[in-house]
């Protein structure tokens, strides 16, 4: 009888599962891009319907359209606006406003002639996943004034403003869907005692399966992470990172979220030359370039 019940409810997970991923399957990835005087911008999402709480990750790729190899603004905060607008004309507080005033003086990267470089960014996290489920508009742009910061290294001067996006966020569209996202939404990780945070993290563990979690496992995944971190557990907090890591290779935004903080704590923890090589995974670039230069200020000459 046990037997017939275990093989009645993984029949019915299997029917729901199928049924959200048709219903995702819906979706239209998005995408909008410029060009001006030998630089290209665009962004992209790769849906068009997101779930209440759901990560909602962009992709901004810059590339040097020319055959000449030039040093362009690197694609940061400095230098890459993202903001949301609701469609119904209520304007969102918190987006990225650009300002070059606090922009490092050698910030620049060299570009070879046909090279791109992609940054991904979580453009919901300002709201903490809390935006309500209503159509939006995603207004884009990149800017470069190296007159603005007396940055004389970088050797375009410009500002490309992309066509809006549309996009749509939605509540849960199925029962497995609304109990993964009361779970992802209502569960404190990173309060309460000892106790509750593992609870908390076993509960992310949970998710961070697509069959459970859906659209909330990446994210869930790393949730889970944070948890052992916050209840004081650091071989659990570094050995879920590794495997974090391990598992999303192919989703650039969680993959470089881990390797980061999978280097942050072993540095803290005194392993330099094994957070380099956490580090050296990494894309090259600024960022990337400072943290590896602190760790061999730590290591034997």
């Amino acid at each position: 009888m046990r037997r017939q019940t275990l093989v009645m409810a993984l029949v019915v997970l299997l029917i729901t599962v199928t049924q959200a991923a048709r219903t995702q399957g819906e979706a239209t990835p998005l995408c909008a891009e410029g060009e001006q005087a030998g630089v290209r911008f665009k962004v992209s999402l790769q849906k068009n319907v997101f779930v209440e709480s759901e990560p909602i990750i962009l992709t901004l790729t810059l590339t040097n359209t020319t055959d000449k190899e030039t040093v362009l603004g690197e694609l940061a905060y400095w230098t890459a606006s993202s903001s949301i607008v609701r469609k119904s004309g209520a304007e969102m507080p918190g987006g990225i406003e650009l300002s070059m005033v606090q922009m490092p003086v050698d910030f620049g990267r060299v570009f070879r002639p046909g090279e791109s470089y992609s940054l991904y960014r979580d453009i919901s996290w300002r709201w903490s996943g809390m935006l309500p489920a209503e159509p939006y508009i995603l207004k884009s742009e990149y800017h470069s004034d190296p007159d603005a910061v007396g940055n004389r290294r970088i050797q375009w001067k410009g500002r490309i403003v992309l066509p809006d996006l549309s996009f749509e966020i939605v509540p849960p569209r199925d029962a497995r869907e609304k109990a993964a996202f009361e779970l992802y939404r209502n569960t404190p990780y990173l309060t309460g005692d000892k106790a509750s945070i593992y609870k908390a993290a076993i509960i992310m563990h949970g998710l961070s399966e697509p069959a459970l979690g859906g659209v909330f496992a990446s994210s869930a995944g790393y949730r889970e992470a944070e948890a052992l971190r916050e209840a004081g557990d650091r071989p659990a907090y570094i050995s879920a990172l590794r495997r974090y890591a391990d598992k999303h290779k192919e989703e650039p935004y969680y993959y470089r979220q881990a390797l980061t903080s999978l280097g942050d704590a072993l540095c803290k923890d005194g392993n330099y030359a094994e957070a380099r090589a956490v580090y050296a995974k990494l894309p090259d670039g600024y960022f990337t370039q400072g943290i590896l230069k602190d760790c061999d200020e730590h290591l034997p000459k």
